[in-house]
């Protein structure tokens, strides 16, 4: 039951997301790596830091945005 009420609130969500089609389009243009990444990619990153030659990184917040946060701050994503 749970599952299905997730279900329809993401339903009724993503039609306000699908007004937002232009903010993305421009984000990825504007974003360094040009383009949104793949779950390839996310799990390459999820894969380097469980191998054991990661095994002392703990604690930490790794940003898989091909530089997006970056451009949003100092870059041409940058609001106004």
């Amino acid at each position: 039951m749970a599952k299905r009420c997730n279900e329809k609130r993401v339903m009724a969500e993503a039609v306000k997301w699908g007004t937002r089609g232009d903010f993305y389009k421009n984000m990825f243009a504007k974003n360094p790596a040009g383009r949104s990444g793949t779950a390839d990619e996310v799990a390459n990153v999820a894969e380097r830091l469980m191998s054991p030659a990661e095994a002392f990184i703990t604690g930490s917040t790794i940003l898989i945005d091909g530089g997006a946060t970056a451009s949003y701050y100092y870059g041409p994503l940058k609001p106004q």
